[in-house]
């Protein structure tokens, strides 16, 4: 009994000292990277950890969805352009009205993935804003079920 209240007693003493997960933008070459306490991240992996935020969950599910089709369009742009240079090599004539359909595709690509990084960006900067403020980051919960009783605790 002494042991699991001196357990209890730690571990509501080591959450006070724990933070909320901050995140960072560093712009590079072509694009953006993410990172949450150092780690590099996707920005598909962001709206997992901002899912205790809804405002700017919301507006990073929207970049993911412009991400995920800036991606898209832009694979099948990039091999629009890869199959008629292939045929070159190849030694055979290319058709390359598919590499100005796919150099259109990526053209139009762009502006999508901008918009994804700039709201990814508005959300970030939502999220860190609030993490900031905000005094608990964690719930702490007793719980009574069929196996017993327990402390539930989320972040």
């Amino acid at each position: 009994m002494k042991k699991s209240i001196l357990t209890i007693l730690l571990l509501l003493a080591s959450i006070t000292f724990c933070q909320a997960q901050k995140i960072e933008t560093k712009k590079i070459f072509g694009g953006y990277t993410y990172f949450i306490d150092g780690k590099k991240t996707s920005i598909k992996k962001l709206d997992l950890v901002m899912q205790s935020h809804s405002e700017a969950f919301d507006i990073m599910d929207r970049a993911k969805g412009n991400y995920s089709l800036a991606s898209l369009i832009s694979g099948i742009g990039g091999g629009l352009i890869g199959w008629p240079l292939g045929t070159k090599l190849a030694g055979k004539e290319p058709n390359w009205n598919l590499a100005l359909a796919g150099a259109g595709l990526i053209a139009v690509s762009i502006p999508l993935a901008s918009s994804a990084h700039n709201k990814a960006k508005k959300a970030i900067d939502l999220y860190n804003s609030s993490i900031g403020s905000s005094t608990s980051f964690y719930e702490v919960k007793f719980i009574a079920d069929g196996y017993g009783l327990g402390l539930c605790l989320k972040f």
